[in-house]
């Protein structure tokens, strides 16, 4: 099994946006778009996992980090809120820098991520360009960096 990078994943979801952005026909890159949509959200809820348990590992027994692991694997839809609340549960201080941080277009682009993979998932119309997603996208690439730099450092 390979292990997961948060680096390598990121490199894989900027080469799929990169052969994307290549095909010409508006309506097969809004298709894509969709799937790159669901690529992103799993890339948050991925990410938020791995850093977790990198954060929980630095500061606790390896007994602890399993459990902190356990309960990560049940963490889904990463929304602002839950991403706020899960934080919070780690230090209320890295909620308060995290709230900071996301505020504004980063916030309404993760929502924007989460809740259009919802309905994707469940096969109702939705109305997303390339050009839209590779934005939200931008947006959650700075939030798992931030998470990256403050859960590592």
């Amino acid at each position: 099994m390979a292990v997961y990078t948060v680096s390598a994943h990121r490199e894989r979801l900027e080469a799929a946006f990169q052969r994307a952005s290549q095909v010409e026909d508006l309506r097969v890159q809004a298709d894509l778009a969709q799937l790159l949509c669901v690529l992103v959200a799993g890339f948050l809820e991925q990410a938020t996992r791995h850093l977790l348990k990198v954060f929980a590992s630095n500061r606790s027994d390896p007994r602890v980090t399993r459990y902190v692991e356990r309960r990560l694997a049940r963490f889904r839809n990463a929304n602002p809120q839950k991403l706020c609340d899960l934080l919070g549960d780690f230090d209320p201080e890295l909620r308060t820098r995290f709230e900071e941080f996301i505020k504004g277009e980063r916030r309404d682009s993760i929502q924007s991520v989460v809740a259009n993979r919802h309905q994707i998932a469940h096969g109702e119309q939705v109305e997303l360009t390339y050009h839209r997603i590779r934005g939200y996208f931008v947006h959650v690439r700075e939030t798992v960096d931030f998470l990256e730099n403050e859960c590592t450092s």
